[in-house]
């Protein structure tokens, strides 16, 4: 089952978000304060807190026709944040089948555990909150210094494609 609620829209040069989580939520907000074109994708009666203008594809975000829908030939990023490790996996793998050869992916890891095996399906980005979390945590207690350059180094250094 897919379910639009934006019709006749031409998605293009935009950013998809997979799930419903309150990170997917800041995210969203995040691009549209900076004028992004976003379509959100949420499973069938999920629970969300999107804004009731918000270009919202409702259906199986781990299959292509969903991710058809939401135009991921024409996107900039599939951005898989969904609760489930394991939903992000199937959503990167599904979005690799049908995204434009410009279109870059990105899967959030909630567990850490699960790092090598969401990297298995290798998204452009694998990023991780709580690995984030407490490398900036203990620079933070060791009195290190925090900038631009740590935190470039952070998300693109040590969260793409890793081995």
């Amino acid at each position: 089952i897919v379910k639009g609620r934006v019709s006749d829209v031409e998605r293009k040069n935009h950013f998809i978000i997979v799930g419903t989580s309150s990170l997917a939520l800041n995210v969203y907000n995040g691009l549209r304060d900076r004028g992004d074109e976003v379509t959100v994708v949420c499973a069938v009666g999920s629970q969300h807190s999107f804004p009731s203008d918000a270009d919202i594809i409702e259906g199986d975000p781990s299959s292509v026709a969903t991710l058809k829908l939401a135009g991921s030939d024409k996107a900039k990023y599939i951005i898989a944040l969904c609760d489930s490790d394991a939903d992000n996996a199937f959503t990167i793998l599904a979005a690799k089948e049908i995204a434009g050869e410009s279109t870059k992916t990105l899967a959030l890891v909630n567990e850490t555990e699960n790092m090598k095996k969401v990297k298995r399906v290798e998204p452009s980005m694998v990023f991780s909150l709580p690995l984030l979390g407490s490398e900036l945590l203990v620079r933070t207690l060791n009195g290190d210094t925090i900038n631009n350059e740590l935190i470039t180094e952070m998300f693109f250094g040590n969260c793409q494609k890793l081995d």
